[in-house]
């Protein structure tokens, strides 16, 4: 998957990710095929259980400060629910394991949109 990301021409300005083992192998295989920036950010808040609100509003506090492209390694079910938090006419997408998403945020709006998703059978149907 960070390999196909990678294609996708995108800069990553800031990287949060869950503190749970799982997420944090996660990283390390992403930061093999995609750079990354040094700084990672260890959220509690990134957990399967926890709070999309508050993860949406600092996602969005981010934004408004100039960070353009923010990766979160996250868990089901969190992912589903914080795209919805961001992208409120959308209902919780299913996400496979290690499916990735792109939400565009609108500061002046206060809204995201869902762009894409996608996930491995996807990029390996293209292989």
């Amino acid at each position: 998957m960070a390999a196909w990301l990678q294609t996708q021409s995108c800069k990553i300005e800031k990287v949060l990710v869950s503190p749970y083992l799982r997420a944090q192998q996660t990283l390390a295989a992403v930061r093999e095929g995609l750079a990354l920036p040094e700084n990672v950010e260890v959220m509690p808040e990134l957990t399967p259980g926890g709070d999309p609100a508050m993860v949406g509003c600092y996602l969005e506090a981010l934004a408004k400060t100039g960070v353009g492209s923010v990766l979160v390694i996250s868990h089901l079910p969190l992912v589903g629910y914080l795209v919805s938090e961001l992208c409120p006419e959308e209902a919780p997408p299913m996400f496979a394991t290690s499916a990735i998403a792109g939400v565009s945020f609108d500061i002046n709006t206060e809204r995201g949109v869902f762009d894409w998703q996608v996930g491995p059978a996807q990029v390996m149907a293209k292989v």
